[in-house]
């Protein structure tokens, strides 16, 4: 069940926040997505163990572990198995006593650090361009684990994650799925025996670089080897039918007058009649469109890395109609057409613009970069003020430099 690739492309390379293709080396993201998104373990082994050091490395955690306020939203601690009462290691103030924290470290504990991509920015951009790719919601914890020690029983979530190891070598028990995908509301008490017999499908040992990638269910526990242990987490969560399902019964409930009539409990309950009303409620639905809908909720919820924003305001650079500019890579978004606008969610946040701008937005998102005089429909004068409009709100930004010579370079 376990599939095993290696990533030999990657040597002397390191992982840059917008290099989703390097992430996959060796297995390609279109087969991950087709061959193990939600249904198949994999490990991918790489040869540079420097490749995730762009991203987090040690050093980050200590210097966020050290000139950070941590609160209870920040930090978890687990030892055996067990969390440790965030009350037995937080001042009166609530913030984190750093002190206990690290001397349970030295004792064996793992301390968490709960999503830390909001505030180590090339991680944050990192989870901001997976993200867009998969356009499901994703969080990123790092666990920093002393030698020989292991925080947590074995046990399954109900999030896919990745798991990037980041330092030292970390020991996987990776067992089977004694239910298949569960989500929050399964209860792990109730699955604890078939924990505990599940079927082991192997034992492998992360080292610095490598890659995990564990679907939801999989049972699985952790152990430092010989040396501190630390890795990252990516959490996957996405909307399923279950959440349509929920969405469409609160339709139901507020639309319906007879679903919402008192039940007579003196007299025998018709339940083919129930069954009757149900269905035509349920067939007055329109599915699509509450799928749209839970869509656009999770694209204005989503965190904004608000990339560049401050540096406009101090280093400007004016925006012609030569300047070459991209999509801002670190955002997920989407354009959805609605009658006589088009309403572009991105960033957490929603603009609207006017219908004629559709062929202009389709344009810009397919170009690797672009120059505001290339826009179809638009003359000079209005090309240059959408371009304005959305590099101001941080949809667009001015194109890398090697991009640029590489551009002058095709010129040519």
């Amino acid at each position: 069940m376990l599939t095993f690739y290696k990533d030999e492309f990657s040597a002397g390379c390191k992982l840059k926040p917008n290099d989703l293709n390097g992430f996959f080396n060796g297995v390609g993201c279109e087969r991950f997505t087709d061959e193990h998104l939600g249904c198949r373990p994999l490990l991918l082994t790489r040869t540079n163990s420097d490749f995730y050091n762009d991203i987090l490395s040690l050093n980050d955690i200590n210097n966020i572990f050290s000139s950070k306020r941590l609160i209870e939203n920040d930090i978890r601690v687990f030892k055996a198995g067990k969390k440790i009462a965030y009350s037995e290691i937080s001042y009166e103030d609530r913030s984190a006593d750093k002190s206990k924290i690290f001397e349970l470290f030295k004792s064996g504990a793992t301390l968490v650090f709960e999503n830390i991509g909001r505030y180590h920015l090339p991680l944050g951009q990192f989870i901001a361009h997976l993200e867009n790719e998969f356009h499901v919601r994703m969080r990123a914890n790092a666990f920093l684990t002393p030698a020989g020690s292991q925080g947590f029983k074995p046990h399954f979530d109900s999030h896919d994650v990745f798991v990037l190891q980041i330092y030292g070598h970390k020991e996987w028990l990776i067992g089977n799925n004694p239910i298949e995908l569960p989500d929050d509301m399964t209860s792990e008490t109730r699955y604890q025996a078939a924990i505990e017999n599940s079927e082991i499908l192997a034992t492998e040992v992360l080292k610095k670089g490598d890659l995990l990638y564990l679907p939801r269910g999989f049972v699985h526990s952790a152990k430092a080897c010989e040396s501190t242990s630390l890795h990252i987490t990516i959490s996957m969560r996405g909307h399923t039918g279950v959440d349509l399902l929920k969405k469409s019964l609160s339709q139901i409930f507020e639309n319906s007058v007879e679903m919402r009539k008192y039940i007579n409990h003196k007299k025998v309950f018709d339940n083919q009649s129930y069954i009757e009303l149900l269905t035509n409620e349920i067939k007055k639905v329109q599915y699509d469109k509450l799928s749209t809908e839970l869509y656009q909720d999770y694209l204005l919820q989503t965190f904004p890395v608000a990339y560049q924003q401050v540096e406009r305001i101090f280093s400007p650079q004016e925006l012609l109609h030569d300047s070459l500019l991209e999509v801002n890579p670190y955002m997920v978004w989407q354009a959805f057409y609605q009658g006589d606008f088009i309403r572009l969610i991105f960033d957490g946040k929603e603009m609207r613009l006017p219908k004629a701008a559709q062929n202009a937005l389709q344009y810009i998102s397919e170009q690797s970069n672009f120059r505001p005089s290339e826009l179809p429909d638009f003359d000079e004068k209005n090309a240059l003020m959408l371009c304005e409009v959305l590099y101001s709100n941080g949809y667009l930004k001015f194109a890398e430099r090697n991009k640029l010579r590489e551009t002058c370079r095709d010129s040519l």
